[in-house]
């Protein structure tokens, strides 16, 4: 039962439940679209922020480029270097405010610096391609031998714990700073130990190294390179190598640096490495590395590879609750949850709507079942009084006349009317049987009943009370040929034309025929009274009517000839019910029922 009511609920609702599935799916599908759109959008936005982080970070470095590259020129160009000389020029130039990133600067000379001089002729212009050979081959033979020389930090308690003093020879020119040496070009070590503070705190980072060259390189570069044979410049700036200048770099203050005061929208994580790893973590500000962290899952990561220094090295860049303040998703929330808010409106409405029209429709019916037990009752009401007129009525009429009779010879035959009244008497006992039978349903119209002794029956009552002479011809075969049903409502027609014949045409023969013919039974009451004119309104009333749906229910048709003063004639005609087996048809006109 609830099942059933749950699909009349659904199949109710299905209009609104069609634009609940179809609102929220579109409204989810653009949701997503839009989602989609948003976190791509947003990987573009990382790229480029990760792009601008390194180029933040590159511009920073290139102060330190500078710096380093002026003492190059500086010292490079001076013929002897002391420590004061050296201390001097680090305050006169005060990285520490334009590069506090740079822990100090310290220099490595070479040991080994202008060896060829004592080998070689002293007047370069008097060379020849033997001495350019030797020029070449003691660059390949020789060593550069590194050891400190000079260190400052605008920090006292600051120290270098690493000593980078070494033999490097040609073969191992591109390990370590001794690759800077050929190509004049700046380079950098791994994550280590840069520094250390008092009482032994480690800072870890990466050191930056430059070559230092003798007085005058360019002058006597330019003189032995365009000689003939021409020396390669590698192995030129590989002879006249004076040391190293040496920066060490602190990439933790470098990278908070290049925010200002802008809200971080990202964080940044820098490897010494072409991958990340806790042994190449420069800026290191967490136990582990997030980039190799599995529970480490922001919204957004991006690896952007970082060549610096003649090094490989990347960028780990992940998002910030800020990045994703400014994220487009939450449009695309708003968008779903705004869809989905429309479709429950709409949703909604369409239920009320539907509801409406749900009881609009209940009422409609309950209007037309209502209208229906109407006119049942109205039906029922017309049967009922159908049958106490055709019946009760008809009987008390003729009880009526039958007293009227009586009382005109209680002083004459007071016999004669005592037995009438006796036979009165036993007609008003039927008649109250007949109310309490009908009252309590007890009569049934399909119980057999013989029409032909109901007719003499019915005769006999009617002469009692009337002068008028009653005949009856009645077909013993005609009877045989009806249902009980059928001879129940053919005895009420004959009872109700009887009735109106004596009351209304007060007739002085009255003929009642009951006949079969071509499988029709016909019932014909003729009087000779005064008649009546059918046509005039008002004649035909409740006996009429009633004659007529009876005739009606029974599959037949009822013929009323009457005119004023030449009686009336009462033709029902009804289709016979086959006659009973082994009993042959009656031979009559073969017609058909008009």
């Amino acid at each position: 039962m609830a099942y059933g009511f749950n699909s009349v609920l659904r199949r109710r609702y299905l209009p609104a439940w069609i634009t609940l599935v179809v609102g929220l799916a579109a409204s989810g599908g653009l949701g997503w679209r839009l989602h989609r759109q948003a976190v791509e959008l947003d990987r573009l936005r990382l790229e480029r922020m990760a792009e601008v982080v390194r180029e933040r970070l590159q511009t920073k470095l290139q102060t330190t480029d500078l710096i380093m590259r002026h003492a190059q020129d500086y010292f490079g160009s001076q013929e002897i270097i002391t420590a004061g000389m050296f201390r001097e020029w680090c305050r006169k130039y005060g990285w520490s405010i334009t590069a506090p990133w740079m822990h100090g600067l310290a220099m490595y000379t070479n040991r080994n610096a202008g060896h060829w001089r004592d080998r070689l002729p002293a007047d370069l212009t008097t060379w020849k391609a033997a001495e350019f050979r030797s020029f070449a081959r003691l660059a390949s033979d020789a060593t550069v031998s590194l050891e400190f020389a000079f260190g400052y930090s605008h920090d006292p308690t600051k120290r270098w714990p690493t000593n980078y003093a070494k033999r490097v020879t040609w073969g191992e020119r591109l390990q370590g700073f001794a690759g800077a040496i050929p190509v004049n070009s700046p380079q950098t070590t791994g994550r280590q130990v840069v520094i250390e503070h008092a009482g032994g705190e480690a800072r870890y980072g990466a050191t930056v190294g430059v070559p230092i060259y003798e007085p005058g390189r360019d002058e006597l570069r330019d003189l032995i390179v365009g000689a003939r044979p021409k020396v390669d410049g590698h192995l030129y700036n590989w002879n006249l190598c004076r040391g190293v200048l040496l920066v060490p770099v602190d990439y933790v203050l470098l990278e908070s640096l290049i925010w200002g005061d802008e809200p971080r929208e990202v964080g940044v994580e820098i490897y010494a490495a072409a991958q990340p790893g806790p042994d190449a973590w420069l800026n290191r500000a967490a136990s582990s590395v997030r980039a190799l962290d599995q529970s480490f899952k922001p919204y957004l990561t991006v690896s952007v590879p970082w060549k610096l220094y003649n090094a490989h090295w990347s960028l780990f860049v992940y998002t910030l609750p800020a990045f994703e303040a400014g994220s487009p998703r939450y449009m695309a929330r708003l968008t779903f949850f705004a869809g989905a808010a429309v479709t429950l409106l709409a949703t909604a409405l369409v239920g009320v709507g539907l509801r409406a029209q749900n009881r609009q429709r209940l009422l409609t019916e309950q209007i037309r079942d209502a209208r229906d037990a109407l006119v049942a009752a109205e039906q029922q009401r017309q049967r009922l009084s159908h049958d106490l007129h055709d019946n009760t009525v008809q009987t008390l009429y003729a009880i009526q006349l039958g007293l009227g009779h009586t009382s005109q010879k209680l002083d004459s035959e007071p016999a004669h009317a005592r037995r009438e009244l006796s036979t009165v008497r036993a007609e008003l006992d039927g008649v109250i049987a007949g109310i309490r039978r009908f009252i309590t349903a007890e009569e049934r119209t399909e119980i057999a009943a013989d029409l032909s002794v109901v007719l003499h029956t019915l005769v006999a009552r009617a002469q009692v009370g009337t002068k008028a002479k009653l005949e009856l011809h009645c077909d013993a075969a005609a009877a045989n040929r009806l249902t009980g049903s059928q001879a129940v409502q053919l005895a009420n027609i004959a009872r109700e034309a009887l009735s109106n014949s004596l009351r209304h045409g007060k007739p002085q023969r009255v003929q009642i025929t009951l006949q079969l013919d071509s499988g029709v039974v016909y019932l014909e009451i003729f009087d000779d009274g005064a008649g009546f004119d059918p046509k005039v309104p008002g004649r035909q009333g409740v006996g009429l009517a009633s004659m007529t749906s009876r005739t009606t229910e029974l599959g037949g048709n009822l013929n009323l000839q009457s005119a004023p003063g030449q009686g009336s004639r009462v033709v029902v005609r009804v289709p016979a019910s086959p006659p009973p087996r082994g009993e042959p048809e009656p031979a009559g006109k073969d017609q058909a029922l008009p």
